[in-house]
């Protein structure tokens, strides 16, 4: 029991700190993706120089821009995933540890029941000892 508690509690150390790490990928990305955002509109400023130009690079831009959007919006509903197993894999690691202490109190109550029984096996012993040598 112990022994599976142990791996039970290592593996959702391990994948809890998977997620955590994957979270802090995505967060990094979604910086990352406001950066080049933002580097593509000074860009696109810079490079305005007539109306055709500017209308064409306006109409690129809000392409990047809409799937710019996309992605975060992608990375957002990533991030709540992950954040959701993060909290299940907590939650089975709590559980997992009432278990341990659920088969902690069983162990030592089969313990004090062996004890009483051994206890109780050599009185009686020692009863019958007695009765024989009557």
């Amino acid at each position: 029991m112990m022994k599976e508690y142990n791996m039970l509690k290592q593996a959702v150390a391990a994948q809890s700190q998977e997620g955590r790490a994957r979270l802090q990928a995505l967060i990094r990305q979604r910086e990352a993706d406001k950066t080049e955002a933002a580097v593509q509109e000074r860009e696109l400023s810079l490079h305005l120089a007539t109306k055709d130009e500017a209308a064409r690079d306006i109409s690129q831009q809000e392409g990047k821009a809409q799937q710019l959007t996309a992605d975060l919006e992608k990375r957002g509903r990533e991030r709540k995933q992950l954040e959701e197993e993060v909290a299940r894999m907590e939650r089975q690691g709590r559980e997992a540890e009432e278990r341990l202490l659920e088969v902690r109190r069983l162990m030592k109550d089969l313990e004090e029941q062996q004890r009483a029984y051994k206890q109780e096996k050599k009185r009686s012993q020692q009863e019958e000892k007695m009765a024989a040598a009557l």
